[in-house]
């Protein structure tokens, strides 16, 4: 098999032809879990695959060949043998009432294709009743129909739920991190991307360079709180009119360098999230016990969560709890 001619990206060939043996062999599960971290492409693995088993003349490296009538409605998002399951609102919940208009899905017959196809993503996004009502269809799924669950978060989902389905990890190696990125970002960048451990389309493009000031600007506003120089109320008010999973996901990001940076003498061998940042980092995470960003670490990771699972929750208290204990972090 060419892997140059698979409709994957380089670090995504191996878990293909993993994926692929599978069907060729009819061993293909009921449920698979693909998984991995941002910016690994896994929602397209995943609706690659998709196509891959709705279309009538996949070739043998499981390309779909685009031509037939299942492509065309694929192409045209109205193949009725394919559901795919997203929040309504960008950041918000997977409802109850979306996963019992799944289980009706999967209990109808299929039109074209000897299997029907359904694509959670992100899984971790569905709440605690939504996980609930897929359980049932996961024990007892329909003998013609898959149900692929995406997640860059899969510890977020209950064991019940991973426990049935086959996981699927999708990773890149730092060699592929670097050719990937080494014609489309400047060195910066790849350094950056290989010390996060995020994957290589994250860094891939202009809309990060926006990234890069969203966070230096959260940093400028840490500095500021700690030297009473900036209202941790100004401070929330302001955080609040940000993309939450952004402004969570780099924060618990600093909190992560600054810890590193809190347990090591030399700082130059500290590998970063944001290494750019070192020097500024180590002046503030030296001002501070490791215990209490170990705190501020704990309680960003469990807000992360929960706006990722809950409609309800109000982000500008979150911003505010966490501010307020900023500036009363007990200092060394």
């Amino acid at each position: 098999m060419d892997s140059n001619n698979l409709p994957v990206y380089p670090w995504q060939v191996k878990p293909w032809q993993l994926i692929q043996s599978m069907v060729t062999t009819d061993r293909l599960p009921h449920a698979l879990l693909i998984s991995g971290l941002k910016g690994m492409g896994l929602f397209e693995f995943a609706s690659n695959f998709a196509s891959s088993i709705l279309c009538e003349q996949a070739l043998e490296s499981g390309e779909q060949c685009h031509r037939c009538s299942a492509c065309n409605l694929i192409k045209a998002e109205t193949h009725p043998d394919l559901l795919i399951v997203e929040p309504e609102e960008e950041g918000k919940a997977i409802k109850i009432d979306q996963i019992r208009k799944l289980v009706s899905f999967s209990q109808f017959q299929s039109h074209y294709s000897k299997r029907k196809v359904i694509i959670i993503c992100p899984a971790e996004a569905m709440n605690t009743s939504s996980a609930n009502s897929l359980l049932k269809t996961l024990e007892e799924p329909p003998g013609d129909t898959l149900i692929i669950l995406v997640s860059q978060q899969p510890s977020m989902l209950p064991i019940t739920v991973r426990s049935r389905c086959q996981k699927i990890k999708i990773s890149a190696t730092s060699t592929e991190v670097e050719e990937w990125l080494s014609d489309k970002v400047e060195l910066e960048k790849i350094q950056t991307a290989l010390a996060s451990g995020c994957g290589p389309l994250f860094f891939d493009g202009k809309e990060e360079l926006d990234q890069s000031i969203d966070r230096k600007s959260l940093l400028d506003d840490l500095e500021l709180m700690s030297n009473k120089q900036k209202d941790p109320i100004d401070t929330a008010e302001q955080w609040s009119k940000k993309q939450p999973h952004e402004t969570f996901f780099w924060l618990l990001n600093i909190c992560q360098d600054m810890l590193k940076l809190s347990s090591i003498d030399n700082p130059n061998q500290a590998k970063l999230v944001n290494q750019d940042l070192c020097e500024r980092l180590h002046q503030l995470a030296k001002q501070y016990e490791t215990k209490g960003i170990f705190n501020i670490y704990d309680k960003l990771f469990e807000y992360h969560r929960l706006i990722s699972t809950n409609t309800s929750v109000k982000t500008s208290t979150m911003f505010e709890d966490l501010t307020v204990e900023w500036v009363n972090l007990r200092r060394l």
